[in-house]
């Protein structure tokens, strides 16, 4: 009898908590930015997307203001991450470090890489492979043409004057072809167009893991840098969701690292939706170097934020959207892909490359073009170490 009414009591008091913890969420007075994004609709996200529409000839959740193709687009999209979250990582590791070594060989007579180029190729093939299996292997300078002209058609997307219509249809139409010719296939606009995977995967990204590998080799002290490349060659004998948050070198994982690099450098800097006729903006930068929530050091690459994260943190942290429209891939695959990728290159390159320029004390900037004149120059050449 003393345990039902310990049970009952028990029972009363968890649902009691769990009634005040509602209320309590129902009182908190949302911000601005998180009523903007609680409350987009579909329209309210097409409106400012339609330039993508034009540009890239695409058709996907981004740009539509219907239901049902949103939903059927959204769960294509599902199925594909979930096949890939499944996937062995330590293949998507063993490509990425394949494609890197090549680039290593190549360089040996020129002693420079393109850092842009090498980190853009190599995101561009692993999303190729993964969600185009059957494609065959490009070439390089044809991913860089590519690659080059989306770059440069998003950057125009933001700003029309000086480039006439009949400019960018032709321009279109050139990374289509590009396109159907690393695909071997004719390629078109539309619902059908594999941009309509590619641009959300490929060009949020590269950035990402470009900022990553910059910030960890070359704008830290030689014994933080010794630690980070620990970290990284211990992630990559064993590429999982498990170990990329487990307790590491001086209590810090890759998973930290990853989080870090999206807090300082979120891969959408700005979110924006029309309402009433009127573009309204979310700056994810700026709330994610706010120093109230981040501390006095909100503008310093520092992985050991995370180490005990607050909840109340978490709440102006949104890499990947907020509210109706998050990503899809934000829990596991889109980390797991930076987590690779990033170490791929701080463990091959980190010790053998250097770069010329002074990247000073302020957040790197993370233009599209920020880095296309940076080179990445053979300092010394040392034996690679195995990750397998």
């Amino acid at each position: 009898m003393s345990c039902i009414i310990v049970t009952v009591i028990t029972f009363g008091f968890l649902l009691l908590y769990r009634i005040i913890n509602t209320l309590q969420r129902k009182n908190q007075v949302k911000k601005p930015w998180q009523e903007l994004l609680n409350t987009s609709t579909l329209e309210m996200r097409a409106g400012p997307n339609k330039r993508l529409e034009l540009i890239f000839g695409i058709k996907n959740s981004f740009t539509t203001s219907n239901l049902e193709f949103h939903k059927s687009f959204l769960m294509f999209t599902i199925k594909k991450l979930e096949v890939i979250s499944k996937s062995d990582w330590k293949e998507i590791r063993d490509d990425a470090l394949e494609q890197i070594k090549k680039k290593k060989h190549q360089s040996r007579v020129s002693e420079t890489l393109k850092l842009s180029s090498l980190v853009q190729n190599l995101k561009f093939r692993i999303i190729l492979r993964q969600f185009f299996p059957s494609a065959p292997s490009p070439r390089d300078d044809t991913i860089e043409k590519l690659t080059a002209k989306i770059n440069s058609m998003w950057m125009k997307s933001k700003n029309f004057k000086g480039e006439t219509l009949e400019r960018l249809q032709t321009e279109k139409k050139e990374i289509l072809c590009l396109l159907s010719e690393i695909l071997s296939e004719k390629v078109e606009e539309g619902s059908k167009n594999p941009l309509n995977i590619i641009i959300p995967a490929y060009e949020t990204l590269w950035r990402v893991v470009l900022l990553c590998f910059l910030e960890t080799v070359f704008r830290t002290s030689t014994d933080e840098r010794s630690v980070y490349n620990k970290i990284a060659e211990k992630f990559m004998q064993n590429p999982s969701l498990n170990t990329l948050n487990e307790k590491n070198i001086e209590s810090i994982n890759m998973g930290m690292i990853v989080k870090e690099t999206l807090r300082l450098y979120p891969p959408t800097r700005r979110i924006y939706r029309l309402l009433n006729g009127i573009k309204e903006c979310v700056n994810v930068e700026s709330l994610h170097r706010d120093p109230e929530f981040f501390g006095p050091n909100e503008n310093r690459f520092q992985p050991r934020r995370w180490k005990g994260e607050e909840k109340r943190i978490l709440e102006q942290y949104l890499p990947f959207g907020y509210g109706k429209f998050k990503c899809p891939a934000r829990n596991n695959v889109a980390p797991m892909m930076i987590a690779v990728l990033s170490s791929a290159l701080i463990v091959e390159m980190g010790e053998e490359y250097s770069i010329l320029q002074d990247l000073g004390q302020d957040p790197l900037p993370s233009e599209r073009n920020s880095f296309d004149d940076m080179n990445l120059n053979v300092s010394r050449f040392k034996k690679s170490k195995s990750v397998i």
